[in-house]
């Protein structure tokens, strides 16, 4: 005799399972506390499936190593919300604490805090060379120091594509940064939206550096300058302190108040 499982019953442990799903804010749950899968950011990054997702707790997750934290393709890292903290080095330490996003794509960081401590004249500590579909999303980055030149750039000059940096802020309470806050060579159908960087200016270029086809709207930033190059860019609503600078051709920029 089969004994046939009533259809509600059926139902009941997929409703179970779905909520379990739900709870479960990541692929990889990342907690100090003992709550999570491992208490390491590199681990984390080790442990994550393709197309998955790790998820901070809150609690200050540090790193330390001179090697870099490679983020592979295709993860999401979110955070419970500033109080998640990754903090690269610290105070009175010497080395470069880098995150390699290079040759990369469709990666998502939000939701947290990425507090730097760098030695003294560090270009960047997050590398995008040849990267694509980039985004970080309220993120604050938070400075230790005054050694950090800008957050990000492509060291080998091969640039980025589809750089999306929404709803961030930069604090210099306890630091600064020196020159801006994207190094780059070549950005293109970039999205820079909703940030407060009132102490850094958004872009650090070089000659013949091209910048084009990016949106930058209602943004607070120290300044903005299009070199030569740089065209058919989007520049509406933001406020700088000072006056923006346009070289390039077919940029629209209009509706920004300088201060």
């Amino acid at each position: 005799m089969t004994l046939k499982i009533p259809e509600w019953e059926n139902l009941f442990k997929r409703k179970t399972t779905i909520e379990s799903k739900i709870e479960r804010k990541g692929d990889v749950i990342v907690a100090l506390d003992g709550s999570g899968d491992t208490d390491s950011i590199e681990e984390s990054l080790n442990l994550v499936p393709n197309n998955g997702k790790i998820f901070l707790k809150e609690g200050i997750f540090k790193y330390n190593k001179l090697n870099t934290l490679t983020i592979p393709s295709n993860t999401i890292i979110e955070g419970a919300g500033f109080g998640s903290i990754i903090q690269l080095g610290e105070l009175g330490t010497s080395g470069n604490y880098w995150i390699s996003l290079n040759n990369a794509e469709n990666i998502i960081i939000k939701n947290l805090t990425i507090h730097v401590f760098a030695s003294a004249d560090t270009e960047a500590f997050i590398e995008y060379d040849s990267a694509n579909k980039i985004t970080f999303e309220n993120v604050l980055f938070k400075f230790g120091d005054s050694n950090l030149l800008n957050i990000m750039w492509d060291p080998y000059g091969n640039g980025i594509t589809r750089l999306k940096l929404l709803n961030c802020v930069i604090d210099t309470t306890n630091g600064s940064l020196n020159e801006g806050i994207v190094a780059v060579s070549n950005l293109s159908k970039g999205e820079f939206i909703g940030n407060r960087f009132e102490t850094a200016n958004l872009f650090m270029t070089g000659i013949g550096s091209n910048i084009d086809n990016c949106i930058i709207r209602g943004n607070y930033l120290k300044g903005l300058t299009l070199e030569a190059g740089c065209d058919n860019n989007v520049v509406i609503g933001n406020q700088t302190d000072n006056a923006i600078i346009n070289n390039g051709a077919s940029n629209q920029v209009a509706n920004n108040a300088i201060f």
